[in-house]
């Protein structure tokens, strides 16, 4: 559960009540469901791998951390994290969560579309993809031979960027459009007035924000970690932005506990955020 506002005797718009004398408080949440079997799998997972999980956090929500800006989540914005067999996004509004949802399409697709389609292996596919993709076809000015491999030993073929770019736009714009007509449904895609901020392996190909801004006819960017030191090198690219979402959320966290003691709605809204912590 995401607490979106509190309404205090009848007052709504309220984000934190904490301090304030009422007879009746309410609260407006975003409820996010998933399977419980997975979650445990996930946990299990990172639990052999030696570290201790003290809550979950929603993917979208630590990317969120890593790469919005609190003006974009005021103004209505969308998070799109593409990543390899999912695409997780969410819509912030007023600075809260009112919407999420996960396709179960992702940058993975790509990369089989293209082995399927030249009947190459995976390996090679993957590298294809990172290293001549473009999402969009009026992007792509060169057209230099590409060597693709063939399975059986067989002769490599010969490919253009430009047909490339005919196996790989299609899936762009299919996810593009998926996220675009879900948030029709809901009613949302005027609410975004900030634009589209794309994250995960996916939006590191070639024209994939630029695809988003077609298709949702709105300003879009490439979402890279902020706030971080150290190796934020390292880290600087828009498939890290989960990962650094996290260290900056447990960081937050971390913080306010310090600042002062956890009471009463305080401990409510401990709930709604959780980190990985190393043992």
């Amino acid at each position: 559960m995401i607490p979106r506002e509190f309404v205090v005797d009848g007052q709504d718009g309220i984000h934190d009540p904490l301090g304030m004398t009422a007879g009746r408080l309410e609260a407006n949440v975003h409820i996010v469901t998933g399977a419980r079997t997975h979650n445990q799998n996930v946990l299990t997972a990172v639990n052999k791998a030696g570290i201790a999980v003290q809550e979950l956090v929603l993917e979208q929500l630590a990317a969120a951390e890593a790469v919005l800006t609190q003006d974009e989540r005021e103004m209505g914005v969308l998070l799109m994290d593409i990543g390899a067999g999912t695409t997780d996004y969410a819509v912030f509004l007023e600075g809260n969560v009112v919407h999420t949802n996960v396709l179960p399409v992702g940058a993975g697709h790509f990369t089989s579309d293209i082995s399927v389609v030249l009947r190459t292996p995976m390996e090679d596919a993957e590298r294809i993809k990172k290293r001549y993709g473009c999402a969009l076809g009026s992007l792509v000015t060169e057209d230099d031979p590409i060597e693709v491999p063939t399975v059986g030993g067989r002769a490599p073929k010969i490919l253009s960027k430009h047909e490339l770019t005919n196996i790989l736009e299609p899936r762009a714009a299919e996810i593009a459009k998926l996220v675009y007509r879900d948030i029709e449904k809901v009613g949302l895609d005027k609410e975004i007035r900030s634009g589209v901020v794309v994250v995960g392996g996916g939006a590191e190909m070639d024209g994939m924000v630029e695809m988003v801004e077609q298709v949702f006819d709105q300003q879009a960017r490439k979402g890279v970690p902020r706030g971080l030191s150290g190796l934020s090198d390292t880290v600087a690219g828009p498939e890290w932005a989960a990962a650094a979402g996290l260290l900056l959320w447990g960081f937050r966290d971390r913080t306010k506990v310090r600042k002062r003691p956890r009471r009463g709605f305080a401990r409510i809204a401990d709930s709604f955020k959780s980190l990985f912590t190393q043992t």
